[in-house]
């Protein structure tokens, strides 16, 4: 484990499921209607005749759950159908049929006697279901983006119900919001030119940073309290005081919603639209009102390694009540290239194969061969089924093969204006990780239902939304005592400081070869599932990162002894503040459950533009490729250091080691000069006083430097880099251990 310390040179160094969507438990404090949102943008203003007035919902007791769906039903013409029964909905959940505990029709004005079943004795007005939100996203839309454009202002021309709420965001490997949401025609057509023309997505970062939004849900909020109290003081009805803080909302999931898409950006270096998706529909359900995002792409291919966050995705928005209805945005183009995108993912999947096998012996760093070339690459093929799955499971639908999109868009409108509710207890009440699937059927024939697919049956928790591979994975970190079933290396890597705090990078690496590979011998193949998670946790226990990731292997049986013979290798940069952390890892076999957990400490301290990263040991280094980024601190110019973290280094076929560390200098002052110390048993037995290369612009100064082990007999060491610039010096240390 790496240690740091900077000082001046004079101190000598010596979960029941509760959410708004589909699957809410509802205590009894949920009976009166949720403090009502407000917020700087539109005024109260008078509400058409006809709009809906307040909306019901189900209450039930602490120990209740209830799953709500949003049902649409058309007729042979498309006409929605608005006198459907209770007795002519059959809901199953995993088979098993439920019963309609509230039954109602969604359109215009919502009275109670228009409230159906055998829970209208207690259903409650809501005055923020009135409000019907709609999310825009334009995903790395580039070669049609006139024919998206259209088909967004066609929308526009065909909702602008005084109700309706639209946002807008794009997508380019993370979340950017081009336009909060708002009533106002004219920003969101500005912001639809904006998403589809040649905007940068610098530029519209800028307006649609979490930061700026935090304040906006301040201020949005300030207003909202001054509204309900100036209402309440003028004995104002309940849906202006609830349009009033419906908008504060907004401004705060909105904000909520930017700094989720980073932080899980972060986690799990997704180079796809899923994680933008999934902390968009997630965050969505702390919102009530009808939720739709209508998801313009240029088609979407999930690979097996992501399969579980694509399915957590549609949980997410299915548990928040969020419909998805995509949109193809290759128009009439896209039926000709799924073939050739299919062709684009095999390739990418043999030639991470190809690469994981020419490295022998040495590590397989899944992580950087499978998720980067396979799942980024094949991530940008397009694929229409995939769309489809996404739309069609979240009760929406998919367009495609098409130019014209004002049809389309114009059912969508009507989709949005009227449906139905309905509501039922689960089967069970066991958050158990398990996929809960949901059918729908209308026993009127000659019509048609969209609803919803199913849901994850998973603790809903704020902050981050839970993968079902790591259910177990928490699990294991709460045994007493740890399981130890096999050993592997964790350790977090500390490199420059920087504007959210030191950067480090996480690794873990997890030697295969006494894993439960599945031997196929008709298909000649292996598989293995493979599953690690990493949690930092600050002083007070709070969990401040999440890493996780789950491996699906597969290839060639003639290659599985080569495989075995690998590393398994999961990194993810992150950032702290200077404090005290707790680092906790969990691997997990999936095939036998074998599980191993470790804990270490992990200290951040201050550098205020001065000091030294980790110690890494080098394993070998080798060609960087045009994939890794220029700034990654494990590059070297067109080299890249493969680290070793502390596996045991043969003095027989090793006559020395390679370290690797890079000194951060101060601008102005002194050149840093360093000391390099090997201790055993707390006792220097080697010294060196390397010369160091002058910083580059940014004050880096990147250093790899070879010692010779021939002195060094077997045994644990610790070596130490202590760096002097000035009246500061700073050291740090990390474990090497020597054997025959």
């Amino acid at each position: 484990m790496s240690t740091h310390r900077v000082s001046r040179i004079t101190a000598r160094l010596s979960v029941v499921i509760a959410t708004t969507l589909s699957v809410c438990g509802l205590s009894s404090a949920a009976q009166q209607p949720p403090a009502p949102p407000a917020t700087a943008a539109p005024p109260a203003q008078a509400r058409p005749a006809g709009q809906q007035q307040g909306s019901a919902r189900p209450v039930y007791g602490t120990t209740s759950s209830v799953v709500l769906l949003d049902v649409i039903v058309r007729d042979k013409k498309g006409k929605p159908v608005r006198d459907l029964q209770p007795s002519e909905i059959k809901v199953t959940e995993d088979g098993s049929p439920r019963e309609l505990t509230a039954f109602r029709l969604v359109e215009g004005q919502v009275s109670e006697d228009r409230v159906q079943g055998p829970a209208q004795g207690g259903l409650q007005p809501d005055p923020n279901r009135q409000v019907s939100l709609v999310t825009m996203v334009f995903d790395k839309v580039l070669d049609n983006r006139m024919l998206s454009r259209q088909a967004a202002l066609d929308f526009i021309a065909n909702n602008m119900e005084s109700n309706v709420w639209i946002a807008v965001c794009s997508i380019d490997q993370r979340l950017y919001l081009r336009q909060e949401f708002t009533h106002d025609p004219y920003l969101i057509k500005q912001a639809i030119l904006a998403a589809t023309g040649t905007t940068s997505t610098a530029a519209a970062s800028l307006a649609g940073t979490a930061a700026q939004q935090e304040e906006v849900a301040k201020e949005a909020l300030s207003i909202a309290e001054q509204a309900q109290g100036a209402a309440a003081g003028s004995g104002a009805d309940s849906s202006t005081i609830g349009a009033a803080n419906a908008q504060a909302k907004m401004a705060q999931v909105i904000a909520s919603t930017l700094r989720f898409s980073d932080s899980i950006q972060r986690q799990q270096q997704g180079q796809s639209s899923l994680y933008p998706l999934l902390a968009l529909v997630k965050t969505q359900g702390r919102l009530a009102g009808r939720k739709t995002v209508l998801y313009f792409a240029e088609g979407l291919v999930v690979p097996k390694n992501l399969n579980e966050v694509f399915q957590t995705t549609i949980s997410e928005a299915n548990r928040a009540n969020v419909t998805v209805y995509a949109i193809d945005a290759r128009g009439l183009g896209s039926a000709r290239d799924s073939d050739s995108s299919r062709n684009q993912l095999l390739k990418a999947a043999r030639d991470s194969q190809a690469q994981m096998a020419k490295r022998g012996a040495g590590a397989v760093t899944v992580d950087e061969v499978m998720i980067a070339e396979n799942a980024e690459e094949s991530l940008r093929a397009n694929v229409q089924g995939t769309l489809a799955e996404l739309a069609q499971s979240t009760g929406g639908f998919l367009t495609a093969d098409t130019n014209d999109f004002r049809p389309s868009m114009q059912r969508i409108a009507t989709d949005i204006g009227s449906y139905y509710e309905a509501a039922y207890v689960p089967v069970s009440q066991e958050v158990d990780g398990r996929f809960r699937k949901i059918s729908v059927k209308v026993t009127r024939p000659g019509v048609t239902v969209q609803s919803r697919s199913g849901y994850f049956a998973l603790p809903p928790g704020e902050g981050s939304a839970l993968l079902p591979f790591e259910m177990p994975l928490l699990t294991a970190l709460t045994v007493d005592p740890s399981p130890h079933a096999f050993d592997y290396q964790v350790r977090a890597l500390q490199f420059a400081p920087g504007r959210e705090g030191r950067q480090h990078v996480l690794l873990m690496e997890v030697p295969l070869q006494d894993m439960s590979f599945q031997a196929d011998k008709r298909k000649n193949t292996y598989t293995l599932r493979f599953s690690l998670l990493a949690l930092v946790k600050d002083s007070t226990g709070q969990i401040v990162e999440r890493f996780s990731d789950d491996y699906p292997f597969e290839g060639p049986l003639d290659k599985l002894d080569q495989i075995k013979r690998g590393n398994l290798i999961f990194r993810r940069p992150f950032a702290l503040t200077p404090g005290e952390y707790t680092l906790e890892s969990v691997a997990q076999d999936r095939d036998s459950g074998r599980t191993s957990v470790v804990r270490q400490p992990l200290r951040v301290l201050p550098a205020d533009g001065f000091g030294v990263s980790s110690i890494t040991l080098v394993r070998r280094l080798e060609p960087a490729g045009a994939e890794l980024p220029l700034d990654d601190p494990f590059r070297l110019d067109r080299m890249r250091i493969v680290p070793n973290l502390d596996l045991p280094v043969s003095l027989a076929t090793n006559a020395q080691l390679s370290l690797y560390l890079v000194v951060y200098a101060r601008p102005g002052t002194a050149p840093p000069k360093m000391m390099i110390e090997f201790l055993r048993d707390d006792k220097i037995v080697a010294r060196a006083k390397p010369e160091l290369p002058a910083p580059d612009a940014e004050g880096r100064i990147p250093y790899v430097g070879t010692f010779p082990t021939a002195t060094l007999p077997p045994g644990k060491y610790s070596v130490r880099a202590v760096v002097q610039q000035g009246d500061l010096v700073t050291e740090t240390e990390s474990p090497v251990t020597l054997v025959p």
